[in-house]
């Protein structure tokens, strides 16, 4: 059946062409005409001035003051910088409070960004070669029962990065790598803030953090070359479905991750993890479920 494009920008009957995916996953409202798809511009903010070529994912901006231009990805890093230019000391300060860090500038340093078209973070991810080629979106959504949660999204056809690359040091030693981004921030601040022999602990260490615990991939294996690893993931209790028991997804992801380093071309000098409670299991029952990163650090 022939694609026929609803005469109206924005409705939720319009059909996603997939050169309008990673734009419309961003915010941006389309009406689609043959191969062109016209918005407004999330740059320059005119109106009906935006244009995807929806065969080839390229954009341009057409208003005389803007004249962005590019593809998909490029449009990721470029959307992550306008957005970084825009996000105000305040919507820090207001994530500090709302995850537990003990100041903003952590968030600013991991390259969180307000959206300034979803009013939800931004989160860059980095590729192996370490080129933004990664948004992910986080904050508050619906379910099918009109009940809120928080939920972080991947944009489509990126697949999963690591978060904080942009911060990596080949020289230092020690990598510690989170799970989620909020905990990866989390450390990074506490690693900037306490000292040794009046010394910041991040002087000797990289902090990255991965989406989830299953995400890790194998190319990323040459960030971890030759270091000290730490695994700082989640206290997550064996789960039972009818009679078998599970291992929790946190110790899933040390196995996973460890595994992969382990037989890495070069691979890591000590892989270490966090045992909760001093457990050898990982997890310990006599801490709650999913205990993480930011519940240790509050105390």
């Amino acid at each position: 059946m022939p694609f026929k494009p609803s005469s109206k920008p924005g409705t939720n009957n319009s059909p996603v062409l997939e050169g309008l995916r990673v734009y419309k996953f961003h915010g941006i409202e389309f009406s689609v005409n043959g191969k062109e798809a016209i918005g407004d511009c999330p740059f320059c903010g005119k109106e009906q001035k935006f244009s995807v070529n929806t065969e080839t994912s390229q954009y341009q901006c057409w208003a005389g003051s803007c004249k962005v231009s590019g593809n998909s990805t490029s449009f990721l890093k470029s959307f992550w910088e306008h957005c970084r230019e825009e996000t105000t000391n305040a919507e820090y300060d207001r994530l500090a409070e709302e995850s537990g860090f003990l100041q903003p500038h952590a968030a600013r340093a991991f390259g969180v960004v307000m959206s300034t078209l979803k009013n939800q973070w931004l989160i860059p991810g980095w590729n192996k070669d370490a080129r933004l080629t990664g948004l992910y979106r986080y904050g508050r959504l619906k379910d099918n029962k009109d009940r809120w949660f928080s939920k972080l999204l991947v944009c489509p056809g990126t697949g999963h990065h690591l978060f904080n690359l942009q911060n990596y040091d080949t020289t230092k030693p020690i990598v510690d790598l989170c799970e989620g981004w909020r905990d990866g921030i989390a450390w990074y601040e506490s690693l900037t803030l306490g000292t040794r022999a009046g010394k910041p602990f991040i002087n000797d260490r990289s902090v990255l953090a991965v989406p989830g615990t299953n995400s890790f991939k194998p190319e990323w294996s040459k960030f971890f070359a030759g270091k000290t690893v730490n695994i700082l993931f989640d206290n997550d209790h064996p789960v039972t479905n009818k009679d078998k028991t599970l291992e929790g997804a946190g110790l899933q992801g040390v196995k996973k991750v460890a595994s992969i380093l382990s037989s890495a071309p070069t691979p890591p000098e000590t892989i270490n993890f966090v045992a909760w409670n001093g457990s050898a299991d990982q997890y310990s029952l006599d801490l709650p479920d999913s205990t993480d990163v930011r519940d240790y650090l509050k105390g």
